[in-house]
């Protein structure tokens, strides 16, 4: 049965175990001195198939003073809001941090991690988001604060002046099949596929459409982050050292998994995070992680002003930067933490 997409953004995919140390993990190499972490525990809300700082970073966190690293084994939608399922940081798109926030929940995005992991796929004769007009999609939620994927098709739509009304949106209604099973079985008109799932999509013999967008290489897409660091806020605020060390020991996690990709998918098989290395492996190697390229600040207005257009949030662009982030280490860290 195939996975479904959220094994790739975050939920499904935490079942694993935490084992395995990287070899030859690199030192810090910031000059930012930072007071000891306010708590030594700190836990993460899923793993993340195209985030594999979400499975290296247990050891440059243990360096920056965290003594208890753990992984929420099922982590929820609300891992990172509820303190009875723990969770302090995490993973999340930004289309969806913007929905969370303007509902005012207790979330702080920390930074950027990559850009890209998202293709669009259609059947033939469709070959632009445009040609989506009148055509079929199937989302699990209509609802961009509980579907990241309704979000994300949102946001493809009004960047092309596409009103999603003009598009017949339909809900899944079979646990058991994903929506890119609809495609597959002529069900819909088009589907995304994250992470994983184009690697496999292209694999599938039964596949009748082919790729017409890939956020990795396409504008403006390719030149905003996809997935942030998010933590809970209430976490960040009580403890300022430990989130601005978590941030660095992310960001130093993320560039030892960018420079050698098939290494880091080594460890995602012995630390169980996937079972089929070489998918993995064509998921994530050409995905952009020069985080200190690009730029989170815009990277939220520009999905805050997508999902305005479609009359899915209330707060301005500005006032969901103001609420949902902190960027002030990350910016220091993309001057001063050397690759």
């Amino acid at each position: 049965m195939p996975l479904r997409r959220r094994a790739f953004l975050g939920s499904a995919a935490a079942a694993i175990a935490a084992a395995c140390t990287p070899t030859s993990v690199p030192t810090a190499s910031s000059a930012v001195s930072l007071g000891p972490p306010e708590t030594k525990t700190i836990r993460f809300a899923g793993r993340a198939g195209c985030d594999p700082w979400t499975w290296l970073a247990d050891d440059f966190l243990r360096e920056e003073g965290f003594t208890d690293v753990s992984l929420v084994a099922q982590p929820q939608p609300d891992s990172l809001i509820r303190r009875e399922v723990p969770g302090d940081i995490g993973v999340n798109y930004a289309s969806n941090h913007v929905a969370r926030v303007d509902a005012g929940q207790p979330l702080v995005a920390l930074g950027g991690t990559h850009v890209g992991c998202l293709e669009l796929w259609a059947l033939p004769g469709i070959n632009t988001i445009r040609d989506l007009r009148g055509k079929r999609i199937v989302v699990g939620k209509q609802d961009a604060l509980f579907d990241t994927f309704y979000g994300l098709w949102v946001s493809l739509l009004t960047s092309v002046g596409v009103d999603p009304s003009e598009v017949a949106l339909t809900i899944a209604n079979d646990p058991n099949k994903s929506e890119i099973d609809y495609f597959v079985e002529g069900r819909s008109d088009a589907t995304l596929a994250a992470v994983a799932q184009g690697p496999l999509l292209r694999a599938n013999p039964k596949n009748p459409g082919h790729q017409i967008f890939d956020t990795t290489v396409d504008k403006p897409w390719s030149q905003y982050f996809c997935c942030l660091l998010v933590a809970n806020r209430d976490w960040a605020k009580a403890n300022p050292n430990a989130a601005k060390r978590a941030t660095r020991a992310v960001l130093r996690a993320i560039d030892y998994g960018a420079k050698d990709r098939e290494r880091a998918v080594a460890v995602a098989v012995e630390k169980k995070v996937t079972q089929n290395p070489k998918i993995l492996l064509e998921a994530i190697k050409d995905l952009p992680y020069d985080w200190r390229e690009y730029d989170p600040t815009e990277t939220l207005r520009f999905y805050a002003l997508r999902l305005a257009d479609a009359k899915l949030v209330q707060k301005t662009p500005a006032q969901i930067i103001a609420d949902g982030t902190d960027f002030a280490f990350f910016r220091q860290m993309q001057r001063e933490l050397k690759g």
